[in-house]
C-alpha cells in the first residue's frame, strides 16, 4: 500500500545523511549520487516558508518549515535553492540554520539555480526569471534528477517554460505559505523514499 503524506508519520526522524559541509564540496555531493538519480525540490522561500504577513520580512515560519522538513524526510528529495535568498549570504545562512534545527542536514541542499541576467521584455518578469533559472539548472546539471518539482508562490506556469513545469510545479499562496495540500502534491510528484 502506498504511503500518503500526513498519515501517521512514523518515518519522520532526524536526517541520517552525511554532513558534507558547504556548497564548496559539490564534487563530493555529486560523487555521493554516482549511479543514483536524486529527486530534486526547487525551493523558493518567500511565500513558501513565510507569508506576506511575517515580520521581519526575513522570518521563517516554524510550522511551514516543519512541513517542508516532513516532505524532505518522506520523499528523500534534495533541495536546489531557487529563491533570491540564495544570493544573500545572511539569508542563506539563516535558512540552512533553520533547516538543521528541524533535522534537515546541510547535505540536503545540493545546489543553487544560476543567476541569469534579467531578460527584458519577458512578462511577468519575476516568474519569467525564476522559470528560466530553473530551466537552465536542469539543462546544465550533472545530477540528472529522477524526478523534480518546483515549489514557489510565483506562477511559473505564466512563463515561456510552462510546458516544462507541467506536472512539476506546486504553487503556494503568499498569504498562507506551504499548506498541507501543497505538501501532499509535492509528495505525490516526488514519491516516497524507497
Amino acid at each position: 500500500m502506498r504511503r500518503r503524506w500526513g498519515e501517521e508519520r512514523p518515518w519522520l526522524r532526524r536526517s541520517q545523511s552525511l554532513t558534507l559541509g558547504s556548497r564548496g564540496l559539490k564534487r563530493t555531493i555529486f560523487m555521493k549520487f554516482a549511479g543514483k538519480r536524486p529527486k530534486i525540490l526547487f525551493l523558493d522561500v518567500d511565500g513558501v516558508l513565510n507569508t506576506e504577513f511575517c515580520r521581519p520580512r526575513d522570518a521563517i515560519h516554524d510550522k511551514l518549515l516543519r512541513r517542508l522538513g516532513e516532505v524532505i524526510t518522506f520523499t528523500g528529495a534534495k533541495i536546489v535553492l531557487s529563491s533570491t535568498w540564495r544570493l544573500h549570504p545572511d539569508y542563506r545562512r539563516k535558512l540552512l540554520f533553520e533547516l538543521r534545527a528541524i533535522g534537515v542536514d546541510d547535505s540536503c541542499v545540493v545546489d543553487d539555480t544560476p543567476q541569469l541576467p534579467l531578460k527584458l521584455g519577458a512578462w511577468p518578469p519575476a516568474e519569467a526569471q525564476r522559470a528560466a533559472e530553473i530551466a537552465e539548472w536542469l539543462r546544465q546539471t550533472r545530477l540528472k534528477p529522477a524526478t523534480w518539482v518546483a515549489v514557489d508562490d510565483l506562477d511559473l506556469m505564466q512563463s515561456e517554460f510552462a510546458s516544462l513545469f507541467a506536472g512539476h510545479f506546486v504553487r503556494t499562496s503568499k498569504e498562507s505559505g506551504l499548506s498541507e495540500a501543497d505538501c501532499q502534491r509535492l509528495c505525490d510528484i516526488l514519491g516516497a523514499t524507497t
